[in-house]
């Protein structure tokens, strides 16, 4: 009997060792597998993607920065040297606007005349835009014509002599303001 209970014992000894080691692995099994899972998951991508804006006037990127100068005119004039503005001056140059955006754009455009950070008033400096509200589809361009001219009126002699003695350079800015069109 005593053999009987001994063999009874080890085999009970090996079924208990042979349970531990299968839940082990049952266990080592499980922990793979969540790891695989989560592993996976973590790897994948988002799927979300999410629209560009993107805004160019004359190649530039003004995206971040929606005021720049304009400098670069055609003038007609025959009574100053090339490239000057007096009475009677008139300028043109073009903007090209392109919306490289993903989404469907409107876009204000303002103009301010500066010296020295200053801002200018004159009656006889008129600065004016073919178009200032419009709406651009995505990858869509524009031409904007911006024409200044200095009118010659008699009743503005002394702002004209005033400018002409006190201004060297004339800076014109403009500002695009660009927004979503929300359909």
């Amino acid at each position: 009997m005593n053999e009987e209970y001994t063999s009874q014992k080890e085999a009970n000894r090996h079924g208990l060792i042979l349970m531990i080691l299968l839940i082990i692995a049952l266990f080592t099994a499980s922990l793979a597998i969540t790891y695989a899972v989560v592993k996976n998951l973590s790897n994948n991508e988002s799927k979300i993607k999410i629209a560009s804006w993107k805004i160019i006037v004359n190649n530039e990127d003004i995206t971040k920065n929606k005021t720049f100068p304009v400098n670069e005119f055609n003038w007609n004039s025959n009574n100053t040297k090339n490239n000057m503005i007096a009475p009677g001056s008139i300028g043109n140059t073009s903007l090209t606007i392109k919306n490289l955006s993903d989404v469907k754009s409107k876009f204000n455009i303002k103009t301010n005349l500066l010296n020295d950070n200053k801002t200018i008033t004159n009656k006889a400096l008129k600065i004016s835009l073919s178009e200032n509200n419009f709406v651009l589809e995505k990858n869509q361009s524009k031409d904007i014509n911006l024409k200044i001219e200095w009118l010659n009126l008699d009743n503005n002699e002394s702002n004209d002599t005033y400018i002409g003695q006190n201004i060297n350079n004339l800076n014109i800015y403009i500002d695009v303001d660009a927004s979503q069109v929300k359909d």
